[in-house]
């Protein structure tokens, strides 16, 4: 039986964010904002949903920025996010910076809108981090002090999340959102979630309808394959990396030797580098 990954950036953008996905996209984002004591909304319209590549393949690091705006004109934004990025944090303040000046109309700084940016990462953000995390603009000696509410980030870690284990609770909304998103669950517990929340159940009928089309599937296993030669390409940078590491260790550990007087010949049965070589050290 294939499992497809609900973390796919494409397929993600497919059934969360397309036309007719707002109440499965409301019930996901209710369950972060309950999480993290934000007022939750009572309705949600999708603005934009762009799937930012050059081509589904071609692009390893795809984009999936998702815009609404809820009941209370709240503007929410939504990024997911599979891999670190050495630019994602200054990526999402840009972001941010630019939908609170969009929200000013003609210089009027009442029409300033709060904007929420909600991180799905599937990586660690920070060592030792919770699964969610909400970041405003606070005084670090007395956090109840705000100097504005007019931004605010919430980061979802599915790492630290995957580090609950049996802390888990099937009756959080939140707990099930990211286990039916975690492709690394047992089916078994997959299909428990869908049973309990009628919100993952249309998620799991929507990627099924995606996927039934020819091309979406073609573009599913395409970004899956980039996904895997992006993981191969960093494996074997590491790998060259190590070997690079290893071969000047034992140069300078020759040379030491060197410098001690030791022979020639036991240093080169010592480290194996030819006699030839250890003459220009």
């Amino acid at each position: 039986m294939v499992v497809f990954d609900p973390m796919n950036d494409f397929l993600f953008s497919k059934f969360m964010g397309s036309e007719g996905c707002e109440k499965i996209l409301l019930s996901f984002f209710n369950s972060v904002f309950q999480e993290v004591g934000i007022k939750v909304m009572e309705s949600v319209d999708i603005v934009d949903n762009k799937f930012i590549s050059a081509d589904i393949k071609g692009n390893k690091s795809c984009i999936l920025d998702l815009r609404s705006v809820d009941s209370y004109q709240r503007k929410v934004n939504m990024e997911l996010q599979n891999r670190d990025s050495y630019h994602f944090v200054k990526r999402s303040m840009l972001y941010i910076a630019r939908e609170i000046s969009s929200s000013a109309k003609e210089g009027n700084f009442k029409s300033l809108t709060p904007h929420v940016l909600i991180n799905l990462l599937n990586y660690n953000f920070c060592k030792g981090s919770a699964y969610s995390a909400k970041f405003n603009i606070v005084d670090i000696k007395n956090i109840d002090c705000v100097y504005s509410d007019l931004i605010t980030i919430v980061n979802v870690d599915m790492v630290a999340f995957r580090r609950l284990k049996k802390n888990i609770d099937l009756n959080n909304p939140l707990h099930r959102w990211l286990i039916f998103f975690d492709k690394q669950r047992p089916k078994k517990i997959v299909n428990k979630v869908i049973s309990m929340d009628d919100n993952i159940k249309l998620a799991e009928k929507k990627i099924k309808e995606v996927l039934s089309d020819e091309q979406a599937l073609h573009d599913y296993y395409m970004r899956e394959l980039a996904k895997m030669e992006y993981i191969s390409d960093m494996e074997t940078s590491k790998e060259k990396g190590m070997k690079k590491g290893k071969k000047e260790e034992k140069l300078e550990i020759a040379s030491k030797l060197k410098s001690k007087g030791i022979s020639l010949e036991i240093i080169a049965e010592t480290t194996n580098i030819p006699i030839s070589k250890l003459k220009k050290l």
